[in-house]
């Protein structure tokens, strides 16, 4: 039970923000217009053939203003479902994450997810045609930080460790099974990018060993 007068919950400050920050984007979106729509999502998300193209002039224009969609991506929801799904799970698990490693060194691990899951994306579809934006990059690393942490903080082969070292084989294995079982489908048609699931989920994973074990 919260104390009398307090918050039923208590969203940490960075964990609040970020969610924030996702929903303005999400409302500009939805009442910004087409042509701010469009701009957003090709400018802010992560396209493959854009990176290859720009990074055959590296230093260019077009290479400097392609690098902020490493980040940028991981703001960018265009349907209710994905925003709610994924608002919901950094809710539960970006909390867990932030009250664990503290603020500065969540907020380096919302970055690094996000690029790790970015660059897992890129890494499977070099050069090709497709549009990858949303936040489950930065869940699976929360979800990852947070095992790890367990891990870190638990005796060796506590059921608590081995909870957690299961928990994060099984989540990287239903990631390969989506990508073995071909395009499984969102309700809107989007595929899953279960790639940067992965690649956010194992920079978060690996980042509380560098970070807190020092």
């Amino acid at each position: 039970m919260p104390p009398a007068g307090g918050p039923a919950f208590n969203v940490p400050p960075i964990t609040l923000i970020y969610l924030a920050a996702i929903g303005a984007v999400f409302l500009l979106l939805q009442i910004g217009g087409q042509t701010l729509h469009q701009w957003i999502v090709i400018n802010g998300s992560v396209i493959p053939i854009r990176f290859a193209a720009a990074f055959q002039h590296p230093g260019s224009a077009e290479f400097w203003a392609t690098l902020p969609s490493l980040l940028t991506h991981a703001l960018i929801h265009r349907d209710g479902l994905h925003i709610l799904a994924n608002a919901g799970f950094l809710l539960a698990f970006g909390s867990m994450a932030e009250r664990m490693l503290g603020r500065s060194r969540f907020v380096l691990l919302v970055a690094a997810s996000a690029i790790g899951g970015a660059a897992a994306q890129l890494l499977a579809s070099w050069g090709e045609f497709s549009v990858m934006f949303g936040a489950s990059g930065v869940v699976s690393g929360c979800i990852g930080a947070v095992l790890a942490t367990m891990v870190i903080t638990s005796v060796p082969g506590s059921a608590r460790r081995r909870f957690a070292i299961n928990m994060a084989l099984i989540l990287i294995a239903a990631n390969l099974v989506i990508g073995i079982g071909g395009q499984w489908l969102t309700a809107n048609g989007a595929a899953i990018a279960w790639q940067a699931h992965i690649g956010g989920f194992v920079v978060g994973f690996f980042l509380p060993f560098v970070t807190l074990q020092r």
